[in-house]
């Protein structure tokens, strides 16, 4: 492939100086790995064979404790494998990082690894995805519990503190974070230190995960024609995403640091963006070795050279306790235990080395930024401009109650008149009521973005024994809809909420298929859907996910997960009333007077009853009992779901259990078992005992 666009940060000869003294491992290709979290010595020596069986060059140690670094770094250093120690500790947490250094030298000392005795390869990172509430103290979080509204502040400063403490002992301190915020802090309290020495020996650890994005995303051509121009600075949610922090060090430090693979790449079943394909077997495959091939051509897949700065890139995972289904082997939910074609492609690759600038590798070749656009020469006659026509006066629509954090968090209500479609109908759904609720608390707090509104907490809230009881209220990384009759009672029809995440102008478009369709539950009236798309709000940045009732319908745009994946749920209700035609402007006809007219007799047409509907027999009896039946465990009913089905054929008694999802699986409890499917393939429904 060749290189069709200029680098995203250009390199002085300084800081490629600097690169080149970081420690690299010998036949380096930049190949990564996590390594597998549980460091038994037979996991760690079974984990060793399965990263050489890919050729990996480099992994990523998850360590609780020197000890347990220091056994799987020998193992490491022995394969000829670059180790990198994660401290298994949460950033509020004391401990003291230095025992890590320590461990690694004698792990270092007990190889023949081949190094500089000056630079000993000693690499240590400190603190991981401080954006995640998952890694701050306590280790089991009480209800209501809060991330600190400073997190960044005390990330920032706990690092330098640590980071000093670990180049003092001679290693290499590593940075990781997710997004802008907690590095620009953590280079703050570096300054604020005194310490611009740590820089000479820091590197960054880079998460490049993808979601289910292609690898040249966003510069791929969907993405481009939903969002012209966007580059990695607006939208690194993807494999790209090292380029946005190497723009940020050159911002801040002036220098770019080696990035140093951590975690990343693709996990199975992934499928947050409905724009794109899930990430089934084939697909990760294919992606994934386009990832690792950037490393053999020196090209990256949007047409970028590789940056010289990128020393490696570390995929997510080689086996694990809590994460079976995103293993590369010790897979569970695979027949033969291991994601197999991703594997086998790896190995296809072949020998090579990964190289450098500073090692003969061919310089990117220059690229005109702004080539002018073809101009076509054939002259085009202008089009007359349209007859103004004075719009109608229209009806006021109903108010809307929104919550503190709707405008903030840049949520917008689109009117049914404002639709791209301009759906019709004698009933249009209206929003009445939207707000927003901070991590499952129903608690109205105003100091924390994203708590709900009192009047919210007061009108929809319901005791656990109320016949309504609002289950799904906890909720946390979702969007909700409850959708109210002309009566005000919920309707409960089948995939009646449209939830999709292409844009509102996908409306327009009879072809789009990429709705993702929820019926509300009976007994609650509400829908839901989980998503996990993240956004910047203090940056202008809005989520992408559209939701609405189907026909004729206001739409909410901009849903997701503000702050950058803070754990927001966002709830809108629509209530039904009858179309209101516009009032056309009043006409003064001139005066005329009518000869009198004497009208005949009319008689008037015979009344027909409305149909009355018997209640049901046979087979629709039987199934409205079920439904009832089902109402009355609080467990969604759904006739036509293979779960469901499948039970019934399998005689496994009552459902214990709502549907949950694991690992790309649907699943259900019930008496006698627990049903699984893999979701999209229905067909291949199994149940497990309990």
């Amino acid at each position: 492939m060749p290189i069709t666009r200029p680098p995203q940060v250009t390199l002085s000869a300084e800081n490629i100086a600097r690169l080149m003294t970081y420690p690299r491992p010998p036949q380096d290709n930049g190949i990564g790995l996590h390594f597998h979290v549980d460091l038994a010595p037979e996991f760690i020596q079974r984990t060793v064979t399965n990263l050489k069986s890919i050729r990996a060059t480099w992994t990523m140690i998850y360590a609780q404790d020197e000890q347990l670094a220091e056994r799987a770094a020998v193992a490491c250093f022995r394969a000829g494998i670059m180790p990198v120690v994660r401290i298994g500790k949460l950033i509020d947490e004391g401990f003291d990082p230095v025992p890590y250094v320590h461990g690694l030298r004698r792990a270092l000392a007990a190889s023949d690894f081949p190094h500089d005795p000056a630079r000993p390869p000693l690499y240590v990172q400190v603190y991981n995805e401080p954006e995640d509430w998952r890694e701050w103290m306590p280790h089991e979080k009480p209800p209501g519990w809060q991330m600190p509204s400073n997190w960044a502040q005390i990330f920032g400063r706990n690092w330098a503190q640590q980071a000093a403490r670990i180049y003092d002992a001679g290693g290499y301190p590593g940075i990781q974070v997710l997004d802008r915020a907690g590095f620009d802090v953590a280079v703050d309290a570096i300054a604020a230190m005194g310490r611009q020495d740590i820089w000479q020996r820091a590197f960054f650890a880079h998460h490049n995960y993808g979601e289910n994005h292609p690898p040249d995303y966003p510069y791929d051509a969907r993405n481009q024609q939903d969002h012209p121009g966007r580059t990695i600075l607006d939208d690194y949610i993807c494999a790209l995403k090292f380029q946005a922090h190497a723009s940020w060090m050159q911002e801040r430090l002036g220098f770019v640091l080696p990035l140093i693979g951590g975690e990343g790449g693709w996990l199975p079943g992934a499928e947050e963006d409905r724009r794109y394909p899930k990430v089934e077997p084939p697909l990760h495959a294919r992606y994934t070795v386009e990832m690792f091939q950037w490393l053999r051509t020196g090209v990256l897949s949007n047409g970028q050279p590789l940056p010289d700065y990128l020393f490696s890139i570390t995929a997510w995972i080689a086996g694990s306790w809590t994460f079976q289904g995103q293993n590369w082997w010790d897979n569970p939910l695979f027949p033969d235990g291991k994601l197999t074609q991703t594997i086998e492609a790896m190995q296809a690759i072949g020998p090579f080395e990964r190289r450098f600038s500073w090692q003969g590798a061919a310089p990117p070749t220059p690229v005109d930024p702004t080539p002018p656009a073809p101009v076509d020469p054939t002259p085009v006659e202008p089009t007359p401009p349209a007859p103004v026509v004075p719009p109608l006066p229209t009806q006021p629509l109903p108010a809307l109650r929104k919550g503190d954090w709707i405008d903030p968090f840049k949520v917008e209500v689109v009117r049914n008149e404002n639709r791209p479609d301009q759906p019709q109908g004698e009933i249009v759904y209206r929003l009445v009521d939207l707000w927003t609720t901070r991590d499952s608390s129903w608690e109205p707090n105003p100091s924390i973005p994203g708590s709900l509104p009192a009047w919210a907490r007061e009108t929809y809230l319901r005791p656990s024994d109320a016949p309504d009881y609002f289950d799904d209220a906890g909720a946390d990384h979702h969007l909700l809809a409850r959708v109210l009759d002309l009566e005000g009672r919920p309707v409960t029809s089948s995939d009646l909420v449209l939830f999709w995440s292409d844009g509102l102008q996908q409306l327009g478009d009879p072809g789009y298929q990429g709705y993702v369709r929820k019926t509300p539950k009976s007994h609650s009236g509400w829908a839901n859907l989980d998503i996990y798309a993240r956004y910047d709000h203090t940056r202008g940045e809005r989520g992408p996910w559209c939701w609405a009732p189907a026909g004729a319908a206001d739409v909410v745009t901009g849903g997701g997960l503000p702050g950058m994946g803070w754990h927001v749920s966002t709830f809108a209700v629509w209530r039904a009333e009858r179309r209101q035609a516009p009032t056309p402007p009043p006409v003064t006809p001139p005066p005329v007077t009518p000869p009198p007219v004497t009208p005949p007799p009319v008689t008037p047409p015979p009344v027909t009853p409305p149909p009355v509907t018997p209640p049901p027999t046979g087979p629709a009896l039987l199934e409205a009992i079920r439904r009832n039946a089902w109402d009355s465990l609080d467990i969604p009913f759904n006739p036509d779901a293979a779960i469901g089905r499948y039970a019934r054929a399998n005689n496994l008694g009552v459902p214990m259990t709502g549907e949950f999802d694991v690992a790309g699986h649907r699943c259900q409890g019930f008496a006698n078992g627990i049903v699984y499917v893999p979701i999209g393939q229905w067909d291949q429904v199994k149940h497990i005992p309990w």
